[in-house]
């Protein structure tokens, strides 16, 4: 019982998480109270949810949550406080686990989509981050954490053409998992043929959203946020053995 309901605090709290996220940045607060329900109800969070050990990605993800909002609020209004608590946030989603690069991958979003002003100025608001990322980074490989020689993972920064040959095949199956229900965790678990059939499933899955929706994608800026923030995120999931439950900040 106390575990159980550990596991269904932290999935309450990343639900309350998402809620925000989406009132903040979704703009009319029906829009975002039916997003919050879809997260709520995704059956690619289902592990995260349930498995004890994935209970470390719901952390991920309300510290990476949390620390989205403070950089919108520093944003927005300004204040190095909020900025410090985006980047303490972030820090501790990130011991966490490295499912909390996914928080980055909005935070870029926010600044490629939704700021305005010189371009210089949004990257240099995108320095901390880079900053708190390699040192995380520095500290990770120190510690001797990683994977290599695992024809399932491909670290970008061991084998760049390995991992890049992965998003080739592991992305679309992602894409397909979160729009059209297709679970990617048995991509691996059949011929090749399969596999190949499997990608370009999700490539014209891919290509009928983008028609679907290019015109609010090209009208709408909180439309591209969203979109890249997903497209973005999915680039360090792509490193891991494709699965639905590495889903919840791409979903």
């Amino acid at each position: 019982r106390v575990v159980m309901g550990t596991i269904a605090r932290r999935s309450i709290a990343a639900i309350l998480v998402a809620a925000l996220l989406l009132r903040r940045l979704c703009g009319a607060a029906e829009v975002a109270a039916l997003a919050a329900l879809l997260f709520a109800v995704s059956d690619t969070h289902v592990q995260p949810a349930a498995w004890l050990c994935n209970r470390n990605a719901l952390i991920c993800f309300v510290l990476g949550g949390l620390a989205i909002l403070a950089h919108v609020r520093w944003r927005r209004r300004g204040g190095l406080a909020w900025l410090a608590a985006a980047l303490v946030a972030a820090a501790a989603a990130l011991l966490g686990g490295e499912a909390a690069i996914g928080a980055f991958a909005y935070i870029a979003a926010h600044e490629l989509f939704l700021e305005r002003g010189a371009v210089a100025r949004r990257l240099l608001a995108l320095l901390p981050y880079a900053l708190l990322a390699v040192g995380w980074q520095l500290g990770y490989r120190a510690l001797g954490f990683g994977a290599a020689g695992l024809g399932w993972y491909q670290d970008p920064a061991v084998d760049l053409p390995g991992y890049l040959a992965a998003v080739g095949e592991r992305l679309p199956a992602l894409l397909l998992a979160q729009w059209a229900r297709v679970s990617a965790d048995l991509l691996y678990f059949v011929s090749r043929p399969w596999q190949l059939a499997w990608v370009a499933g999700g490539l014209v899955v891919m290509g009928g959203l983008g028609l679907v929706f290019w015109r609010q994608l090209r009208e709408d800026a909180r439309a591209r946020f969203w979109a890249g923030g997903m497209l973005l995120s999915l680039l360090p999931v792509c490193a891991a053995f494709p699965m639905d439950r590495a889903l919840l900040f791409p979903g």
